[in-house]
């Protein structure tokens, strides 16, 4: 009886294939957890600041809309769970920014 062996190019020559990370899109609710603020999947949108757009790791991280419960609306990018780059914020008295947002903070 003979045996064949079979062995795939990749197997003789380690080949590195790039890792490619899926982004996930949903839904986040920023609210306090034993006295804890984080970003949860379940929370009360009249309570809750309410996070809809690119998650990664659990967090906000990419293109978002961020609205707060009395009314404030944030459209723009975030980065590790902060507004960071370009955005716009709508408060509900009609103000308006737009622009470039660091780490949280209008710039």
């Amino acid at each position: 009886m003979k045996h064949f062996l079979l062995i795939s190019l990749a197997q003789l020559f380690f080949v590195p294939i790039p890792f490619v990370h899926a982004e996930e899109t949903g839904v986040l609710f920023r609210r306090k957890v034993y006295g804890k603020l984080g970003w949860y999947p379940e929370g009360d949108e009249k309570k809750n600041e309410k996070y809809l757009g690119n998650i990664e790791n659990g967090k906000p991280n990419g293109k978002g809309t961020l609205t707060h419960p009395n009314g404030g609306i944030y459209v723009g990018a975030f980065k590790d769970r902060l507004t960071n780059g370009l955005g716009t914020l709508n408060l509900p008295d009609g103000k308006k920014y737009d622009g470039e947002w660091k780490k949280g903070i209008k710039d």
